[in-house]
């Protein structure tokens, strides 16, 4: 599987375009007034649906997992270097608990 650098950007761009939410140790979650949060995979994904024209986005995102890896050419859970230590999106949006805009920098310096 290749890195296709275009889809990547247009996660990038999703994560950096303010209209997501954020949310920590699952993908997506109903928020209390009804919107979505999202975790950063979980932006990738609605980025993903919105360019292949696939309908609404909601909570219920989970079984697009294996499609959005395939939609990017490398596994969704992409390794990203975080403090000088080898990590992964999911860890640094959870554990680390950083920004969607601060992983979108560390995804643009790592692969773009």
């Amino acid at each position: 599987m290749e890195l296709n650098k275009d889809n990547l950007e247009k996660w990038v761009g999703a994560l950096e375009s303010g209209k997501w939410e954020q949310t920590r140790g699952q993908l997506a979650e109903p928020g209390p007034g009804g919107e979505l949060r999202l975790c950063a995979i979980g932006v990738g994904i609605a980025a993903m649906l919105k360019q292949k024209k696939k309908g609404v986005v909601e909570w219920r995102i989970l079984s697009h997992d294996e499609e959005f890896s395939k939609w990017l050419g490398t596994p969704c859970n992409l390794p990203l270097m975080w403090d000088e230590t080898e990590s992964c999106v999911v860890d640094v949006n959870d554990e680390h608990e950083q920004s969607f805009p601060m992983i979108a920098q560390l995804i643009r310096k790592q692969y773009l």
